[in-house]
């Protein structure tokens, strides 16, 4: 439960990792990578692999590379399951298991489970190849989204199994709101590299849109994120040290006094909830405004 820094980049040499457990603290990776984290043993006694194996806390600006599973259970490269929060950070490497039934997999995450279960601005480019019957969780960036948000991120990875249940950013969706297609808010995935095409659960878009900025309407290129065609082999990266700050708009809100939108970011805002009571508040439109982006 306590507060951490990783002052510097660490390669893990131990062949037989211990996921850390039932994490409540504060992880700060200072935009530091743990490199080469290999599992091949079995999962701990909740069934959860990853470098954390149950994250409740906070984990940020941290990139887990060259991840390796072979094992079998819940699985994800940073954490086995989420219900905490998870900003800004990666996952490279790749997963192959003969995971039993019912479990979930996935690049970053492999469970992301309640309403305060959190994951933003991070990606994952991990190949998950799942050995699986058809009710096991399977996505590129999180296996199984139980009531958890996920904002502003993208998945490239192959996926490879014969679930069902399966997806290039997310393999299964439950939500206990009507908002059933909301917790899954401006992501993508390569529908390309990843081999998938379903667009419930996060867009799959092209290779080519993927490695474009104007794809990227919501997400903050000046603090958060960047992209150049020589780094991270086109697509966006993260900056680490930023924080994405809150949209500026007029007004409060109120009958009286309503948030005053002018442009297409406010409106992108009022979805990423970044104003009080932003789904219940009063707004006017204050002109005209053309959207620009191509996935809306």
């Amino acid at each position: 439960s306590a507060y951490y820094v990783l002052m510097n980049d660490i390669t893990i040499t131990s062949s037989y990792w211990e996921p850390i457990t039932n994490f409540s603290g504060n992880f700060d990776g200072q935009g530091h990578v743990i490199d080469g984290l290999n599992i091949t043993t079995r999962a701990n006694s909740n069934g959860n692999i990853g470098l954390f194996a149950e994250n409740k806390g906070t984990i940020k600006n941290l990139g887990v590379t060259n991840f390796n599973c072979t094992s079998w259970g819940t699985i994800g490269a940073v954490a086995g399951t989420n219900s905490g929060t998870i900003q800004y950070c990666y996952s490279t490497g790749s997963i192959n298991s003969s995971l039993a039934t019912g479990g979930s997999v996935g690049g970053l995450v492999g469970y992301n489970i309640g309403s305060s279960a959190y994951i933003s601005d991070c990606y994952s480019t991990v190949g998950v190849k799942v050995a699986s019957s058809s009710s096991s969780n399977v996505g590129g960036l999180v296996g199984y989204n139980y009531n958890g948000i996920i904002k502003r991120c993208y998945a490239t990875g192959r996926i490879a199994t014969p679930s069902t249940n399966v997806g290039g950013l997310v393999g299964y969706v439950y939500s206990s709101n009507t908002d059933r297609y909301g917790l899954e808010k401006f992501c993508f995935y390569d529908a390309g590299t990843t081999g998938m095409s379903d667009n419930s659960k996060g867009m799959g878009i092209t290779t080519a849109a993927m490695k474009s900025q104007s794809t990227y309407t919501a997400w903050d290129f000046t603090n958060v994120w960047a992209i150049e065609s020589g780094v991270n082999n086109g697509y966006p990266y993260l900056k680490f040290g930023g924080s994405m700050p809150t949209t500026a708009i007029e007004g409060v809100g109120t009958i009286t006094y309503p948030y005053e939108i002018t442009n297409e970011k406010q409106l992108i805002a009022i979805e990423n909830e970044e104003f009080n009571n932003a789904k219940s508040a009063y707004y006017v439109l204050m002109n005209d405004i053309t959207i620009t982006s191509s996935y809306w």
